[in-house]
């Protein structure tokens, strides 16, 4: 079918102008025309269905009617994946809820009316721009894929990372109106104040410390910068060996508080990628725990270190084939035994789809693990095996691994899927024997990471006293806890606004 037939002449037209659709070849061209005098088309979007391809002509409504104009200084182009936006080249237009004429099907963040000029958001355009101030791109593609950067004279950004931006943006906005309305509540107060014969208050300042920040900025004017954070961290660390000795349970509160921020820090940026999209890729995931390896660290019930990310646990044969790979090694710094991790991501199937025997309801039905569950222990034991066998060569002929690692004490655990996400019948009972009935392989679902994480954050809140005579181990009412003193922060004593949820 040739594109666009599915799209009537009628339907291409309003007050402002009509789309006009014509073909260059093979190829679908959509042109908005205005209706004033001596209007010429202006051509925004090409289709290259050989390609599957997507060209937009950023254009932006320069007047009304004053007709179309570039959006961007130097993009000239903002090319899309097609398996990256529902465009349908067989109903690419239709009325939108503004009464104007919208191509349909194009990502978040894109202007979509054509009387506005098909481009970007007004609210989005940050990225784009800051594109062009870094680079020299005239091109951008937003590929469905995973390959990004410079490729044939394009500037290449996957859809999970433009949608990231328009998420992004979308918080950050909301960021903004939570601590403006905040600012705007006290002064409303304030201008009261001493009619109703009340205290003057400051700003609120909840829980979320980006939203605190931005209120401070809108109250007052200034932020402690990056830079004044990290002069305040090197004096912290000097002064720190004296802290220590003149006010230890101070400072023990201190170090105590600065644990739990990062842990919070760990388990908030979990919780982003369980939840988005681009928690979907296992690049995600091996960004996550490379920057957060303490993270990994709570799968074990020892004290482990990082030995090697990537760790080439066997060497390739004649023709270059044969390497077995690791995404992280760890090892334990006390006994050296070897711990070798598989990162999956979450939203792998742990069971196959239906039962191997039984019938389905009868109780008696028996699940095998998914494909990808059974491909990734696999690679993990074969992994171990190579760990224990080919590692020790390869090793010798390597010069400056440490030498911190026993090869042949050698355990494997694989992240992957979500436990939670299997019904509590034989499904889940499946999974369990399987896990179980492993040896030499923990596997472990990324919901049961996060648990473990927010355990250990709980057990840091709530520190716990030991009756050593009676053996007794008790949580210590908060009033009994020493803690060190700390001056009332702005609005602690009478603060406006009831917007606590916002946080």
């Amino acid at each position: 079918m040739t594109p666009g037939v599915g799209v009537n002449a009628e339907d291409l037209q309003e007050d402002a102008g009509s789309v006009v659709e014509t073909n260059d070849g093979n190829e679908l061209v959509l042109s908005w025309l205005e209706s004033t005098r001596d209007a010429e088309p202006v051509e925004v979007i090409r289709y290259e269905p050989s390609a599957r391809l997507l060209r937009i002509f950023p254009m932006v409504q320069r007047g009304w009617p004053g007709g179309l104009g570039r959006q961007f200084d130097e993009l000239t182009e903002i090319q899309l994946d097609i398996g990256a936006t529902q465009w349908d080249p067989e109903n690419h237009t239709g009325e939108g809820d503004n009464g104007h004429l919208q191509a349909i099907g194009l990502p978040k963040g894109f202007e979509s009316t054509y009387a506005f000029g098909i481009g970007i958001e007004r609210g989005f355009q940050g990225l784009f721009r800051k594109i062009e101030k870094l680079t020299t791109f005239t091109l951008v593609r937003i590929v469905a894929g995973a390959e990004e950067g410079e490729a044939d004279g394009v500037f290449r950004i996957s859809v999970g990372r433009f949608a990231r931006w328009v998420a992004a943006v979308k918080t950050n906005r909301q960021r903004g109106s939570t601590a403006v309305r905040r600012v705007n509540e006290a002064e409303s107060h304030n201008l009261l104040a001493d009619l109703l014969d009340l205290e003057r208050v400051e700003p609120a300042f909840r829980r979320h410390p980006l939203i605190n920040a931005i209120t401070e900025v809108v109250a007052t004017g200034h932020l402690l910068g990056g830079a004044d954070r990290g002069s305040l961290v090197a004096h912290m660390a000097q002064v720190a060996p004296v802290v220590a000795q003149e006010d230890p349970v101070q400072f023990g509160q201190l170090r105590q508080d600065v644990e739990l921020a990062s842990l919070k820090v760990i388990i908030r940026r979990f919780n982003e990628g369980l939840s988005s999209a681009a928690g979907n890729a296992e690049d995600y995931w091996q960004d996550f725990f490379r920057a957060y390896p303490f993270a990994l660290q709570q799968l074990f019930s020892a004290p482990v270190k990082l030995y090697r990310e990537h760790l080439h646990v066997r060497g390739s044969n004649a023709e270059g084939r044969g390497q077995r790979i690791t995404d992280f090694a760890y090892v334990n710094p006390v006994t050296l035994s070897t711990f070798i991790i598989e990162i999956k991501t979450p939203a792998t199937p742990l069971t196959s789809t239906s039962s191997y025997r039984g019938a389905s309801g009868s109780g008696s039905e028996a699940y095998p693990p998914s494909p990808d569950l059974s491909g990734a222990v696999a690679q993990v034991q074969a992994q171990v095996a190579s760990m224990r066998e080919d590692f020790p060569d390869l090793k010798r002929r390597t010069p400056g691994l440490p030498d911190d690692i026993d090869p042949h004490d050698v355990h494997g655990a694989v992240i992957v899927g979500r436990v939670g996400d299997l019904d509590s019948g034989e499904r889940l009972a499946s999974f369990k024997r399987y896990r179980s009935g492993l040896a030499g392989v923990t596997v472990i679902g990324f919901d049961e990471v996060l648990e473990r994480l927010r355990g250990l954050h709980a057990m840091l809140s709530n520190p716990v006293d030991v009756d050593v005579e009676d053996g007794e181990v008790d949580e210590a009412p908060p009033a009994a806890r020493p803690r060190a003193r700390r001056l009332p922060r702005n609005g602690e004593r009478a603060s406006a606004g009831g917007d606590a949820g916002a946080d």
